[in-house]
């Protein structure tokens, strides 16, 4: 491309090289921030050739194009998502994580032999996991493009499984069933083996954990506290009728320690204080709720079944702020992935500060020149 030069006036000028990573910066967002690192220190080492030292104002404009692409595109490589089971239709729909933007389906209806899904999550190698409700599995998806990778978990300590959550090292999924085929099961996270049936509870609809315990929500039932090593119950943390519980299904922690559930035929969810003592209904008048999680704003996010919408409620209030997401049909259970709205990702600053610190480095070892 050869050297562009600028008035000498304007005291900024690239070269063949220059020019090209420029134009990378803005046009791959593709590549990772390591890329562009090395592309920063290749200039600083050539750049008695490319930016001559009275060239101040090129170097800085060079490391604000690096900036403004890690800005751009760090969250959108980052996938802010709302991920939604729709169980009836058979698919896993996709909404954009902060508008609520309706994006498609990124699991197809019978995908790997999906056939009733009920919950999703983000594993810990960042594949998809969805529980399988009539095929008695768990299934793995990719994490960027929703493609079927393999059956996670099969067979053994699966019946009508219906939620599913990763704590710990270990893979909880727990079965819409009665009996030996109710209960929460355990597996290894990494290979999905079979560890032990943990908690004897019949069907389980919500899952969550605190310290030492897991609490696990009964569709005809109650919530029950039990310990996450023995499984054994500690208490009937929240009995059926109490406070007007029906059919308890999504558990979630407060910021305050105390436990929200959805009350499905009461159409509510309702707070407990950290003893298991009602409190009173945060969320009224939402039909069937069901999934129930903080989003990527810190804001609370409760679903209704039947109506297929996600309402947005303030976090602290719990005032409703708008529907958030619908998907024309049912939901069931769902999951945010991506960086929340207020913490920045280490991955987009720390390469950055690196940069900005050789590069003043430099500029102070010239002034003593």
């Amino acid at each position: 491309m050869g050297t562009f030069v600028l008035k000498q006036k304007a005291q900024m000028y690239f070269s063949g090289f220059g020019a090209k990573m420029a134009l990378a910066t803005l046009a791959m967002p593709d590549f990772s921030m390591a890329l562009f690192t090395f592309l920063w220190l290749e200039t600083m080492r050539h750049d008695r050739e490319i930016l001559p030292r009275q060239c101040v104002p090129a170097r800085g404009l060079l490391l604000l194009l690096i900036a403004t692409w890690t800005l751009m595109t760090g969250p959108a490589m980052a996938q802010n998502d709302l991920l939604v089971a729709s169980p009836l239709r058979g698919t896993i729909e996709r909404f954009d994580g902060f508008s609520g933007e309706y994006l498609g389906a990124i699991i197809g209806q019978g995908s790997g032999g999906l056939n009733r899904p009920g919950d999703i999550e983000v594993g810990p190698d960042g594949q998809l996991y969805v529980t399988s409700a009539l095929t008695n599995e768990v299934l793995r998806y990719d994490g960027m493009t929703g493609e079927f990778l393999d059956v996670f978990v099969a067979g053994q300590g699966l019946s009508r499984p219906n939620n599913l959550t990763f704590f710990g090292g270990s893979l909880y999924v727990g079965n819409f069933a009665s009996g030996t085929g109710g209960g929460v099961s355990r597996f290894d996270a990494g290979t999905g083996a079979f560890q032990e049936r943990l908690v004897d509870a019949d069907f389980v609809d919500g899952i969550t954990f605190r310290g030492d315990s897991i609490f696990v929500s009964s569709f005809f039932g109650g919530v029950g506290q039990y310990d996450l090593a023995t499984g054994e119950l500690i208490a009937d943390f929240a009995s059926a009728g109490e406070g007007g519980l029906s059919n308890p299904t999504a558990l979630l922690f407060n910021d305050a320690g105390e436990l929200l559930v959805s009350s499905y035929s009461d159409n509510s969810v309702k707070r407990y204080s950290a003893d298991g003592d009602y409190i009173d209904d945060v969320i009224t008048g939402l039909a069937t709720p069901e999934g129930l999680e903080f989003g990527l704003d810190g804001h609370l996010y409760a679903g209704s079944y039947t109506q297929g919408i996600i309402n947005k409620y303030d976090r602290d209030t719990y005032e409703l702020i708008s529907q958030f997401a619908s998907n024309g049909t049912e939901s069931n259970f769902f999951t945010f992935r991506g960086p929340a709205a207020t913490i920045p990702e280490p991955t987009t600053f720390v390469p950055m500060g690196i940069v900005a610190a050789l590069a003043y480095r430099r500029r102070k070892q010239r002034r003593r020149m």
